[in-house]
């Protein structure tokens, strides 16, 4: 367990306030689970489907507990790639609460998302916990990331650019 804490001048803080309406959303996926969902994950896959940590997921690739193991990945590096390249209006590190609640969080009031779900590369080992504990994909998108760690935000003007940073 960890975490890190930094200082930035206010000037350059990162709030959300300055999204506006046309702006993108960027996804970088996530290693897994993240840090979030191993209460519900661990009731439907040990629980409810009777698996053992070691036992290999041909879904998966690899055993369970490697699964539920994978570090988090770390988006600095493609953070201050970006801050270098373009101007950045909103960031979303998507914990608990999944993709919608942490959107929220950085969207000046009065704005909204459209998420085009069916873009998004559901990693395995969310198909597999849907799946087998019957849990209703919308429940899945509030309780997990999904496969989408990181969003950022940035003008249209700074889409390819951005790209090309990540």
């Amino acid at each position: 367990a960890g975490f890190a804490v930094g200082a930035v001048d206010r000037s350059r803080l990162i709030n959300g306030s300055s999204i506006a309406d046309g702006d993108l959303l960027l996804a970088l996926p996530s290693s897994g689970l993240h840090s979030n969902g191993y209460s519900l994950a661990r009731k439907v896959l040990l629980e409810k489907a009777g698996m053992e940590l070691e036992e290999n997921i041909a879904e998966l690739g690899r055993s369970l507990g490697e699964e539920l193991l994978c570090p988090t990945r770390i988006y600095v590096p493609a953070i201050l790639a970006l801050l270098e390249a373009c101007e950045v209006k909103g960031l979303a590190h998507i914990t608990g609460g999944g993709i919608v609640e942490n959107l929220q969080r950085i969207m000046p009031s009065g704005l909204g998302a459209v998420i085009d779900s069916q873009a998004i590369e559901v990693k395995p080992v969310f198909q597999l916990i849907e799946k087998l504990g019957q849990v209703d994909k919308s429940e899945m998108f509030r309780t997990f990331n999904m496969g989408v760690g990181y969003i950022i935000v940035v003008s249209p003007l700074y889409h390819d650019k951005a790209l090309k940073c990540l």
